[in-house]
């Protein structure tokens, strides 16, 4: 079975055909088969359409790393290796080498104590002591596969893709990820991202550097979420009906899907919707700033996508819409919200309306505060709290319905509380790790009920004081929800776990 390694490092190799797979193979691995036993792959591929065939308990590898390194070496002209280097600790196979008597786009193909073997023979003369740098860009894997990755490499039992690889996907596909990639990792670390076609993720994503968005949609389905840690914008704009990132919401579980982004310095623009409504939203925080963000179609009661549906006539007042917004991290400052939204979602009378504002939620929908534009359909108002928020005419009450908690039928469906001076409960610290605290003043001892993103019941207890501690450690890093209920009230939160 063969062992086949590609090094491409800083240059794309394009694999066109099955043709050039099988020259590369066999000038770099010896391999007469493109069915490879074990293939790892060092820097820049693209598949296009093609794919690499693997043997039923093959292991395949992508290999990344961000590391630069200073070497000293002897070299002997003619000669592929280098001798009696120093610093080689962190030199790696698919490193590109640089330096007097190297040539260009010469890679690293092994290490093996001071030695290092290299892709090109020394091209000067003999020397000593030779400056010489060693240098990496990250993996880039380029596929248009419809299967995604594992349709440009099928058969492979098990998939390994080391965190801060580049993907790029040109291509529309459902499965952009292997379902076995690393052990079957719910989640993908990835360095950049770039979509040129409708994709729909199938893995948790967090992008280290930079999401860009060319073409299509894609969509972060119910339960999932996509997070940028870098604060950098979504690339790509202009975005609009046809080019934007869809949040799914299940109507039966209430899970949502989440764009979250950490390092918010200025004014950012996540660029969401549900599967068919562009529903944009812009966030200018006042000090650096992290949320998660996600929107449907069809304004609920209690602000979930398996909610009671407002009336027709309730509807008339409003935007057919919803927008969760999550604060996470621990700030408590405030933070100016804008929404946007296309003219099918307007109910009659609010579309002849020049007073508009936004409506948040928290036990109840709260009367519509802040500016609008019925004719930019936009509308502006500044938070410290956060959770769901909708448009509406400012100068009427929101309708209201009944809470359809997550994994709802679990403890009934009681009515939402409307008294805006009722209970209070806070959660802290929000994100959490181990421990999440809350205070509430609600009457007796409360039931608290935790679900996941996807709807599901993951603890319960009862509140036994005014300050309760929640267990957390063991939950995985992603979003929930709390509802905390005494038969006459039942409230919402939510709260981010890393």
């Amino acid at each position: 079975m063969p062992s086949i390694q590609l090094f491409m490092n800083k240059h794309f190799f394009p694999l066109g055909h099955v043709g050039a797979w099988l020259l590369v193979a066999t000038c770099l691995g010896g391999a007469s088969t493109a069915a490879a036993q074990q293939l790892t792959i060092y820097g820049k591929f693209d598949w296009g359409s093609a794919a690499i065939a693997g043997g039923v308990t093959s292991a395949t590898m992508a290999k990344s790393s961000y590391t630069n390194a200073a070497i000293l070496g002897n070299l002997v002209q003619g000669s592929y290796r280098i001798t009696s280097a120093t610093s080689t600790a962190n030199i790696v196979p698919g490193m590109e080498l640089s330096g007097t008597g190297i040539p260009t786009h010469a890679v690293v193909v092994d290490v093996t104590g001071s030695t290092i073997s290299m892709s090109k023979p020394v091209a000067a003369a003999s020397a000593t002591g030779v400056s010489i740098t060693a240098a990496t860009e990250n993996a880039t894997l380029v596929t248009a596969h419809a299967n995604g990755l594992g349709g440009s490499l099928p058969g492979f039992a098990t998939y390994v893709l080391d965190s801060g690889i580049h993907y790029a996907f040109n291509g529309p596909t459902s499965v952009p990820f292997p379902a076995q990639a690393n052990g079957a990792a719910d989640r993908i670390y990835a360095g950049n991202l770039l979509i040129n076609a409708s994709v729909d993720l199938n893995k948790k994503l967090q992008v280290a550097n930079i999401l860009t968005l060319t073409a299509g949609k894609l969509t972060i389905p119910a339960g999932d979420s996509l997070l940028i840690t870098s604060g950098l914008a979504i690339a790509g704009a202009p975005f609009g009906a046809d080019k934007y990132i869809v949040t799914g919401a299940d109507t039966t579980s209430g899970a949502e899907g989440f764009l979250a982004v950490n390092n918010i310095s200025g004014a950012y623009l996540f660029p969401v919707g549900s599967a068919d409504q562009y529903l944009p939203v812009t966030l200018l925080p006042s000090s650096n700033d992290a949320f998660a963000v996600g929107a449907f179609e069809g304004i609920t009661g209690d602000a979930q996508p398996d909610g009671a549906a407002f009336t027709a006539t309730a509807k008339e007042k409003v935007v057919d819409a919803v927008w969760t917004i999550v604060r996470t991290c621990s700030n408590t400052d405030s933070c100016l919200i804008t929404l946007a939204w296309p003219n099918d979602l307007e109910g009659n009378a609010f579309s002849s309306d020049d007073s508009i504002g936004i409506m948040a939620y928290d036990t109840a929908w709260m009367a519509a505060a802040g500016t609008g534009d019925n004719t930019l359909n936009t509308a502006s108002h500044r938070f410290s709290q956060f959770l769901a928020f909708a448009v509406g005419r400012r100068n009427t009450t929101a309708g209201r319905g009944s809470v359809k908690k997550p994994g709802k039928g679990e403890e009934g469906a009681p009515k939402v509380d409307k008294d805006k001076k009722g209970p209070v409960v806070k959660l802290y610290p929000n994100p959490a790790t181990g421990q999440l605290f809350i205070e509430h003043t609600l009457q007796a001892q409360p039931l608290i009920v935790l679900y996941d993103a996807a709807g599901r019941v993951v603890g319960r207890q009862y509140a036994t004081a005014a300050r309760t501690i929640i267990p957390i450690a063991v939950l995985l890093p992603g979003i929930y929800t709390i509802t905390i209920s005494d038969g006459a009230h039942t409230i919402m939160r939510k709260f981010v776990k890393q």
